[in-house]
């Protein structure tokens, strides 16, 4: 007699049947299937691994503070029809400012040159080429006022001293790197405590 393999292959019966659906009277294997041997490997390594519940914890800070730092920008624009006129005039008058900002208790390092542009006056006319008829000059500084209880008297006196220029008063902190670590503790505190009101084994 002969056997068949799951694939209709002919052999004989004294085929080793590894791996083969074999049939026939003689054979040992008759009506089994008989599986690779790879294939018990295959399904083992391919077993899926169960991990342990796992919980994950933060923490938030909150920090208020009262500003105690305002930061305004302040300056002069001048405007002739000479450049040289215009230049000396707008840097004779940002001096003058400088010196009264330091007369009011500003530190020197609180005070910077943030734009200083030229820029020439246009006049257009219809069907001509525009004409240069001047030049504009802007000499603007950046100013930091610390003690907030001086903030508009000192911007107040600059405005009757000559500056025709100011905008973008600002309110913050001289040192935000304090605030940032207080709200940083206050999070690793908050997180803390919650990871130690749960365990891995606790229902989620």
């Amino acid at each position: 007699p002969q056997t068949g393999d799951a694939a209709g292959t002919a052999g004989t019966g004294s085929s080793a049947n590894s791996g083969y659906a074999t049939g026939g009277p003689d054979s040992a294997n008759s009506g089994k299937v008989m599986a690779p041997q790879g294939s018990i490997a295959g399904q083992a390594s391919g077993a899926s691994t169960v991990e342990s519940p796992r919980i994950s914890v933060r923490g938030m800070g909150i920090v208020s503070a009262k500003p105690d730092m305002a930061t305004v920008q302040v300056g002069v624009q001048i405007q002739n029809t000479s450049l040289e006129a215009a230049q000396s005039e707008a840097s004779t008058k940002a001096d003058a400012l400088i010196a009264q900002i330091k007369a009011a208790g500003v530190d020197e390092k609180d005070i910077a040159t943030s734009q200083f542009n030229v820029e020439p006056v246009m006049n257009y006319r219809d069907n001509q080429p525009p004409e240069v008829t001047g030049f504009r000059v802007t000499h603007m500084l950046s100013v930091k006022i610390r003690d907030l209880d001086k903030a508009g008297q000192i911007i107040d006196g600059l405005v009757s001293s000559g500056a025709n220029t100011v905008y973008g008063l600002s309110f913050g902190f001289s040192n935000p790197d304090a605030l940032m670590s207080q709200a940083r503790e206050q999070a690793d505190r908050a997180e803390d405590e919650r990871e130690g009101g749960h365990s891995p084994g606790d229902a989620l």
